[in-house]
């Protein structure tokens, strides 16, 4: 049987992570199952803006590899093809056309890809590198890790309005480690905000870092804020649940379906909300190190070789469409 991956094409910012772990899976179930092709194909600019000769070339392209089954990184540059089962990666819930244009073709889940993504989780840290981690990056001091994009949108400020409705409540030593990218045209506003924040001297900016140093920042840090959900958000929520991190995520379905109870919730566009869940965490050492024990548990349930032979099971219940 001929397993023709099409990837994403390079501007497809959506699905550029799940197209490179789709490339990696193919080298390793090629090598599980040589009974089968494993084809990788670049992905062609979106199908929807094609000519009529370009997307016949494109089909054309696709059948040169006598396909049994063709499956796309991404929904943006799909194609049906005649008499060839088709499937599709959905990697999170923020394209709102992905039921139009999946319609009649097969949506692999996302958990597919998160059991992929597994394979590179950094090593849970121990006491000593989780001390030489605080005095190196926030003096010795506890802290909550933000990892949310910093932009127009607002959501990294409801994480400043918590921090202070927190601080308010318990003058802690814990600070607020700001690890989320800085939109570049929004870097200056970004930092005049920052400037008048009443509590910005507990406030630290990690945007500089490596993302190495952002993961070893996340690996050690008090709690874990997830504003988002996207693939990138729950790889990150998974990361603190192997390192043994409780982590505060935006309350979302697709949170919900990963994480279960190992997690709080919070509705991010109310403060009070994201505030009374910081300081939950803070009050309750019980809470806080069930949410550890359960967050292990759900991190455990992923795994490279589960991630391939899923994929694989679901490619061969695929092929019997043929």
């Amino acid at each position: 049987m001929n397993i023709l991956l099409i990837t994403a094409t390079p501007g497809d910012k959506l699905a550029t992570r799940s197209s490179a772990l789709l490339q990696e899976a193919f080298t390793s179930l090629q090598q599980q199952h040589p009974g089968h092709r494993w084809i990788t194909m670049a992905g062609n600019p979106v199908p929807g803006m094609f000519l009529f000769v370009q997307r016949n070339k494109y089909l054309r392209d696709i059948r040169q590899h006598n396909p049994s089954i063709v499956l796309y990184a991404s929904v943006n540059n799909m194609l049906r093809i005649k008499d060839v089962p088709v499937a599709v990666f959905v990697n999170d819930g923020s394209n709102k056309n992905v039921s139009e244009k999946t319609d009649n073709i097969a949506r692999f889940s996302s958990s597919i890809l998160l059991n992929l993504a597994s394979h590179p989780f950094i090593a849970p840290i121990d006491y000593n590198e989780r001390l030489l981690i605080h005095e190196k990056f926030t003096a010795g001091r506890e802290y909550f890790f933000y990892s949310g994009h910093v932009g127009p949108d607002g959501t990294w400020e409801k994480a400043l309005q918590a921090f202070s409705a927190f601080r308010k409540w318990q003058q802690s030593h814990l600070q607020l480690v700001m690890g989320g990218s800085v939109q570049p045209s929004y870097q200056t506003i970004f930092e005049e905000k920052l400037d008048a924040y009443k509590h910005k001297h507990e406030i630290i900016r990690a945007d500089h870092l490596t993302e190495k140093e952002k993961e070893q920042l996340a690996a050690a840090a008090f709690a874990c804020l997830v504003a988002g959900q996207t693939f990138e958000d729950r790889l990150q929520t998974l990361h603190a649940f192997r390192s043994g991190v409780p982590v505060i995520g935006e309350k979302h379905p697709l949170m919900e379906e990963l994480a279960g109870g190992a997690m709080l919730y919070a509705e991010w566009n109310k403060s009070n909300s994201l505030s009374q869940q910081l300081i939950n965490l803070y009050k309750d050492e019980r809470l806080y190190n069930q949410l550890i024990e359960k967050g292990k548990a759900v991190a455990e349930q992923f795994s490279l070789q589960q991630g391939l032979q899923q994929l694989y099971s679901s490619l061969m219940e695929l092929s019997k469409q043929l």
